[in-house]
């Protein structure tokens, strides 16, 4: 006599487990797209950051890094990728390293702590020397990944970790305007200007940036011999003062002492830095303003 077997839904569970397939499918699509996101924000950073920032796998191998070493060292990325950090750091430097990777791995730093900037010393492909300062820290724990973000201090000659911070906030803290231009630029359009600056043109700095100075100018001083002067001196890359007249974004006329010199890399002028003076309460009594003048000035007090 045959068992009379139990009836089982084998349709119903079937579209079950395609509903969950269906569901992970979905789940992973959304994941593979937030993945590809992210590593596209990361290439633009990597992309646009004017530092180094290297990712490193637990043997300090490099896996990733950012396009400024291209610049800064003058390796290719195939000539950095898979290669340690041994094989670029002045071997004087090595041991301070090692032992600030030890102390990373030991404490399982997983955040920058600024006040763990490290200098070293890596050798450049034509045999020179750069300084960088590095601020490190775990990515993942348990890959014991690391990742470093370096400040080129080369061009800074000194031997003080914070003299970079320092030179910042005297730029920042400074009455005198001080505004950056871009000499490689077409129109040699502003890149930087600090908190005197608009204080003193009334313009924000967003409303600066990417403008040339002509901004400012008034019509007298677009045709004043100072103005003449000044562009001279600019394309001829020679420093230069001169007293000009300009329009705040109100429209009050104010009159400033512009100091420029050229910043030059290589035989090439890179950029303009100008330190402006708004000197207007002091017309009459220290200056006396003249658009026939080569420098804007007829005199300067002997109060001065």
């Amino acid at each position: 006599m045959k068992t009379k077997q139990k009836p089982t839904n084998l349709s119903f569970e079937n579209e079950q487990i395609l509903k969950k397939i269906e569901n992970r499918q979905q789940t992973l699509n959304g994941l593979s797209k937030y993945l590809s996101e992210l590593e596209s924000q990361l290439a633009l950073i990597f992309a646009a950051s004017p530092d180094i920032i290297v990712f490193l796998d637990e043997n300090s191998k490099i896996l990733k890094i950012s396009d400024a070493a291209f610049t800064i060292l003058g390796y290719t990325r195939n000539e950095l990728l898979g290669k340690t950090l041994w094989d670029f750091i002045d071997p004087i430097d090595a041991a301070e390293t090692k032992a600030r990777f030890i102390e990373l791995k030991e404490k399982k730093i997983l955040y920058f702590d600024g006040h763990k900037a490290l200098i070293n010393h890596w050798i450049t492909k034509n045999g020179s020397k750069v300084k960088l300062m590095w601020r490190f820290s775990l990515c993942d724990e348990r890959e014991n990944q690391t990742v470093g973000v370096a400040s080129d201090l080369t061009q800074f000659g000194t031997n003080n970790i914070y003299s970079y911070k320092l030179l910042q906030k005297a730029v920042e803290s400074s009455t005198d305007g001080i505004v950056i231009t871009d000499a490689q630029h077409v129109d040699n359009v502003m890149v930087y200007a600090n908190k005197a600056f608009e204080k003193i043109t009334g313009y924000t700095c967003e409303e600066l940036i990417g403008n040339n100075c002509r901004m400012l100018q008034t019509d007298e001083t677009r045709n004043s011999r100072a103005l003449v002067t000044l562009r001279k001196c600019i394309k001829e890359g020679k420093n230069c003062d001169v007293l000009l007249q300009n329009r705040r974004k109100n429209g009050e006329i104010y009159y400033s002492r512009l100091a420029i010199s050229a910043v030059i890399e290589q035989d090439v002028i890179v950029n303009f830095i100008g330190v402006v003076r708004d000197i207007t309460d002091k017309m009459d009594i220290k200056y006396e303003w003249s658009p026939n003048a080569e420098s804007g000035f007829v005199h300067l007090s002997k109060a001065l």
